[in-house]
């Protein structure tokens, strides 16, 4: 900011950083100063690869076929103990 007090000048600034998260696309990054001073910092995230993937899964008997269309018996079962409850 400048302006004339009296005949001099003076010039006052300041410094603030901010840290861009890793997930924006940096040659996005946009910034724009209003006239009463607020800074408006827009920019686009990056594209998250999804990491899921389905697994086929195979009966013993060598086919494949869903786990609701099996038989009660080569249904798995959960080993999970019970521990604490009645």
């Amino acid at each position: 900011e400048e302006r004339d007090e009296d005949g001099s000048k003076v010039e006052r600034h300041f410094v603030r950083r901010y840290t861009i998260p890793e997930t924006v696309k940096e040659d996005t990054i946009e910034s724009q100063m209003s006239p009463d001073g607020v800074l408006t910092v827009k920019a686009k995230k990056l594209e998250l690869q999804s990491s899921s993937r389905t697994i086929p899964i195979q009966c013993a008997t060598g086919q494949k076929r869903p786990i609701e269309d099996a038989p009660e018996s080569e249904k798995p079962t959960s080993k999970r103990s019970r521990k604490g409850k009645k």
